[in-house]
């Protein structure tokens, strides 16, 4: 079988068995002189210039080949997400640039299902059955430091429960509205919902149960949820927020797939551009930094989280003011992460390794260390 492409995330009838990572193929082509001025004819009488087209179709099909050699080499079946650019070196060389995800596919027996929601029943002989509906959760907000991955609602005794992917610090409460996504694409609303007790286990935070009466004809339609966050308590800190939540670019059976095989936390595929990439979490990271300041996935790089996660700097502030300088904050740091498998952001771990340099050549940094690790506190935890 050929590789197979498409513009889209996912081929009807296939399913995604694993994600082999970004490629691309390239091709830059010389038009020649009389294709040129055959084009400078076409312009000036306002007509399709045949040579030119001819080229451009060339230059797609080269890059092509070459993103499907790439993509061979990777062990991939299949390319989704095909992005095609095109640009102009001088005015006789034409570029085009074909991108897209490498993945390996298999079929889909015809009789089998992926559900957006599951059910699961129990209940004991001469007691009411106890049926829970499961329904994904499909937006997100890129900065904070936890993932809303679903909802748990129980029929019976109407209560709703959120279950979250933590990657860092304690969260206590959260106001919410609920929106509930519909098959037919329209949705209901459940504004001003209070979640004031949370249970910690594993790096999944689980709400308290919550009574919601959802009717019958509403939730028989559900097909996802969107929670939109008013304010949060996180490490005893009240926060409000503003800005609107993203809803996740993938389909949501591609969403689904993603999460069964990289962690509950994903959101997205890989994005680049020039001047920054979103990491699988969704949130965006500068170009130059190679592992997600978020979730500690690396750039293009088709993992789970470890459990662990990061560690919030926050706590360790009493014990770094204790070092004498920047070097042994540094050392400390990097001991943490080999013993306790655990990792900080890359964006700390450069900026201490700069004062480090800076330390050796005029003396002691700690000052400026601590000042840089208590600003990175306040604005990202």
């Amino acid at each position: 079988m050929g590789i197979l492409l498409t513009s889209g995330y996912n081929f009807e009838g296939y399913r995604i068995k694993k994600y082999l990572g970004f490629c691309s193929g390239e091709c830059a082509l010389g038009t020649g002189f009389l294709s040129s001025l055959g084009a400078g004819i076409a312009d000036i009488l306002g007509s399709n210039s045949t040579a030119y087209k001819e080229k451009l179709a060339k230059a797609k099909s080269m890059a092509i080949s070459e993103l499907e050699k790439s993509a061979r080499s990777l062990g991939a079946n299949a390319i989704i997400g095909l992005d095609a650019d095109y640009t102009t070196f001088t005015s006789d060389i034409m570029g085009v640039i074909v991108s897209g995800t490498a993945v390996m596919i298999e079929k889909i027996d015809a009789d089998e299902k992926l559900p957006f929601s599951k059910s699961v029943s129990s209940g004991m002989e001469g007691q009411k059955e106890n049926t829970t509906l499961y329904f994904p959760v499909i937006n997100f907000y890129p900065d904070l430091p936890f993932r809303l991955f679903h909802t748990a609602y129980d029929i019976n005794t109407k209560e709703i429960q959120i279950f979250i992917y933590s990657y860092h610090g304690e969260l206590h409460a959260m106001n919410v509205d609920i929106i509930a996504n519909t098959i037919f694409g329209t949705c209901y609303e459940y504004t001003d919902v209070n979640f004031i007790d949370c249970s910690f286990d594993a790096g999944v935070i689980k709400t308290e149960k919550v009574l919601l009466n959802i009717p019958y004809n509403q939730f028989k339609v559900i097909q996802s949820i969107s929670v939109k966050i008013n304010c949060y308590i996180l490490d005893g800190k009240t926060y409000s927020l503003e800005d609107g939540f993203k809803i996740s670019p993938l389909p949501l059976k591609s969403l689904l797939e993603f999460r069964d095989l990289y962690g509950e936390d994903v959101e997205c595929d890989f994005n680049e551009n020039a001047i920054q990439w979103s990491c699988m979490c969704g949130h965006e990271n500068a170009e130059n930094i190679s592992t997600c300041a978020c979730c500690g996935r690396g750039k293009n790089i088709y993992t789970k989280v470890k459990s662990t996660g990061m560690i919030n700097l926050r706590n360790l502030l009493p014990e770094l003011s204790e070092l004498k300088n920047c070097e042994e904050i540094y050392q400390y740091l990097r001991n943490m992460e080999e013993k306790q498998e655990c990792h900080f952001p890359e964006a700390v771990m450069e900026k201490l390794k700069g004062l480090i340099k800076t330390e050796r050549m005029y003396g002691n940094m700690k000052r400026e260390g601590m000042l840089f690790l208590e600003t990175y506190i306040s604005e990202n935890e």
